[in-house]
């Protein structure tokens, strides 16, 4: 949260996605200034918690997981489907039930957030 990655942060914040080239430049600087060899300083970075898993300082440590606000959600194994907008590869939309109703293909749907 320096000043330095602050402003970076902020000429970027009107470029889709720019915050990523951003932190990855970030992370490439630590992995250099601690002396590791970039892929495994990468590697460290992006995977503590899956490398300590329950470890309060490594989960600690990430900003975004220490103030996310996100909370798992209200479904449950059983519940009813609830309908859902869905973006299809071509770029048109299609109702989820619609789509589990009528198609006689086989159906994937992805969800999914950042976890990182």
């Amino acid at each position: 949260m320096s000043a330095e990655v602050r402003e970076q942060l902020q000429q970027v914040r009107h470029t889709a996605d720019g915050w990523l080239g951003v932190m990855e430049r970030l992370q490439r600087r630590v992995a250099a200034e601690f002396g590791l060899e970039e892929s495994v300083g990468l590697e460290v970075m992006r995977c503590a918690e899956q490398l300590l898993p329950g470890d309060r300082e490594v989960r600690e440590i990430s900003l975004y997981r220490k103030y996310n606000r996100c909370v798992d959600g209200q479904l449950r194994v059983g519940d009813l489907v609830p309908d859902a907008e869905l973006h299809q590869l071509d770029g048109s939309t299609v109702s989820l039930l619609q789509l589990l109703c009528e198609s006689s293909k086989p159906c994937m749907v992805v969800f999914g957030g950042s976890y990182s």
